[in-house]
């Protein structure tokens, strides 16, 4: 009889020692299991933070773009302005004092249409330059 009860010991440690095993094997697994879903959760909302920081930066990026094609507008619209030969004139007499010329400051010129009378015509005009800038500095020597 203490043969069949030292079997029974025996098997009994034995299934303790299984069981033992099984807990501890089924305990591990469990912590790899949480641990392997911990690890894919941060992974997962480390890469939604990844694609926020990428989409704040994508929309500063387009409120610039709004911005300069702004500034581009405002330019365009200034440029625009500025070629106004209107806005041109009224400025010319306003700030500069500028008016059209009256019919004793006008210079008529002829013009030939043949070759001989353009070198002529160059020869002069060369000369009235020339008769011009003897003009004003003596002018403004005996000034």
């Amino acid at each position: 009889m203490a043969a069949i009860e030292s079997g029974r010991v025996h098997q009994i440690k034995t299934k303790t020692k299984k069981r033992k095993k099984f807990r501890i094997n089924t305990q591990f697994k469990y912590f790899s299991y949480l641990l392997i879903a911990f690890i894919l959760g941060l992974t997962i909302i480390y890469n939604y933070a990844i694609i926020t920081q990428t989409r704040m930066e994508i929309d500063d990026i387009n409120r610039e773009i709004n911005l300069l094609s702004k500034e581009k507008e405002d330019m365009l619209v200034l440029i625009e302005s500025t070629k106004n030969t209107g806005i041109i004139e009224e400025n010319a007499r306003t700030f500069l004092g500028m008016d059209y010329p009256d019919l004793n400051q006008r210079t008529f010129i002829e013009v030939a249409y043949s070759e001989e009378p353009k070198e002529i015509a160059m020869e002069s005009t060369n000369q009235k330059a020339l008769d011009n800038i003897f003009r004003k500095t003596f002018s403004l020597i005996s000034d």
